[in-house]
């Protein structure tokens, strides 16, 4: 597994990363707006470049994982719904997100607090780093952002039925015990293919 930036794949670098035996890549999306992801958290990757590294990562095979952040100072509902629209668009085999959280000594945290964007009361007594939002913006949208983060997956593919049923299995007793069988049956498969092998030698 790795991490990479989208604008750093090439076809012959994802070839090799298969080559090497590299099974899922993490990329970060972050937001699927142009002005949140490139002015707002410079991170100086266009949309063309994001689609083409899922494109590659399809082409040979590899897991991929979005990785992206809602919640950001002046960001606005219809630009999380341009980060839902292009997880959709990529089709990652995971998409998670997080609600930005305003770390000090970072070159964005340290502007929020700067800007006076933090309300620093809920800030200094905050336990749910994100996955709820503690900038000031109303509190209609702080419960719409945390919907969003807890109800991602749903957002991201909202006809995958095996996605909506492992969600809600997630967590249960019936979810855990079919994840042990699920493990249980590869073990048992390895074996057999093992013991087949030492008699065919």
């Amino acid at each position: 597994m790795c991490l990479l930036r989208a604008n750093l794949v090439d076809d012959e670098f994802m070839g090799l990363l298969k080559h090497a035996g590299c099974y899922q890549i993490s990329i970060g999306i972050e937001s699927g707006n142009d002005h949140v992801r490139n002015d707002i958290m410079n991170r100086r990757m266009s949309r063309e470049q994001i689609v083409q590294a899922f494109e590659l990562a399809h082409k040979y095979g590899i897991r991929t994982n979005a990785i992206n952040m809602i919640g950001l100072p002046g960001e606005t509902d219809e630009m999380v719904w341009d980060t839902i629209r292009l997880n959709r668009q990529v089709k990652p085999t995971v998409s998670g997100v997080n609600i930005f959280y305003p770390y000090k000594g970072t070159k964005l945290g340290d502007r929020c607090f700067e800007q006076g964007l933090v309300d620093e009361e809920k800030y200094h007594s905050f336990s749910k780093e994100r996955r709820e939002s503690v900038l000031k913006f109303p509190q209609d949208y702080r419960r719409k952002l945390s919907y969003y983060q807890k109800h991602w997956e749903a957002l991201v593919y909202p006809f995958d039925v095996r996605k909506r049923m492992e969600r809600l299995l997630r967590g249960t007793f019936i979810w855990s015990w079919l994840r042990a069988a699920y493990r249980l049956v590869r073990r048992l498969r390895a074996s057999a293919d093992s013991a087949s092998q030492r008699k065919v030698a």
